[in-house]
């Protein structure tokens, strides 16, 4: 993926949390195909090998943006995840997540990201989307992106009934 798509990719993400396409929707819809799409431009995009100096990263509100989620996002709920997918096997506990927190996780640290390359240039921003990835949100990413899988299966079968 082209930097210029990359990052095209991340203002989408936040306009639709942030703005929304303009109905619930058209908004659950767009969710699920660009989590897909951010799970793929993460999965093989190359962050800076050398070490990066740490830089000053703004102050966020996090729960001015999980209440923004949780506008646009109204019928998304709780659900399960596993504490540990590769450890414990078979006696993880469950954790009960919500599905705007997780959105709202994604989007603060993709708003980092694109403040970051504003700032701080490509290096700086693509550096950050690595390691935020890998440490904080991509699970949370992931968990999401099989939420969304099930309630849609869900959905379809009670319209069948």
């Amino acid at each position: 993926m082209k930097n210029d798509e990359l990052k095209n990719l991340v203002d989408e993400f936040l306009y639709l949390v942030e703005v929304g396409s303009g109905s619930m929707r058209a908004d659950e819809s767009e969710l699920a195909h660009l989590l897909d799409r951010l799970a793929l431009a993460t999965r093989y995009c190359l962050a800076p090998e050398d070490p990066r100096p740490r830089l000053e990263i703004p102050e966020r509100n996090f729960e001015v943006l999980r209440k923004v989620a949780a506008s646009r996002f109204p019928n998304y709920g709780a659900y399960n995840r596993p504490a540990s997918l590769a450890q414990d096997l078979g006696h993880s506990p469950l954790e009960v997540v919500r599905a705007v927190d997780d959105i709202a996780a994604v989007a603060d640290h993709l708003h980092v990201v694109a403040w970051l390359w504003r700032r701080h240039g490509w290096e700086a921003g693509l550096g950050y989307l690595e390691e935020s990835r890998r440490d904080c949100w991509g699970p949370a990413m992931r968990a999401l992106q099989l939420y969304l899988e099930v309630r849609g299966e869900d959905s379809d079968r009670e319209s069948l009934l």
